[in-house]
């Protein structure tokens, strides 16, 4: 597992698949992973500034940063890609939707 790592959830099927792992390696002995949910821009509108777009194969996602959640780390699934280019803007937005800064 590592931070802005984008993987498959496992388990029963939800309307997320995908997730980026938002965790630093730092609390890895937790029994459950930070993660936000990767969503269609097609299904709901992004925020600007909070909602970073990644694009995986041919499908654009925005990380939905408002509806990050710990899930069991059992149910990271396989890694699909990564989003490490977009560390700043992800942790720019966590400060902004936490802070307001």
């Amino acid at each position: 597992m590592a931070r802005l790592d984008v993987r498959r959830l496992r388990g029963p099927k939800t309307r997320v698949s995908l997730v980026l792992e938002l965790q630093s390696d730092y609390m890895r002995d937790l029994p459950t992973v930070l993660v936000a949910p990767l969503l269609g821009v097609k299904q709901l509108k992004a925020y600007d500034g909070i909602n970073s777009l990644l694009k995986i194969g041919d499908v654009e996602y925005a990380v939905r940063l408002e509806q990050m959640a710990g899930v069991p780390a059992a149910m990271l699934g396989e890694r699909v890609g990564s989003a490490a280019h977009l560390e700043a803007s992800v942790s720019s937005a966590i400060n902004r939707m936490l802070f307001y800064v």
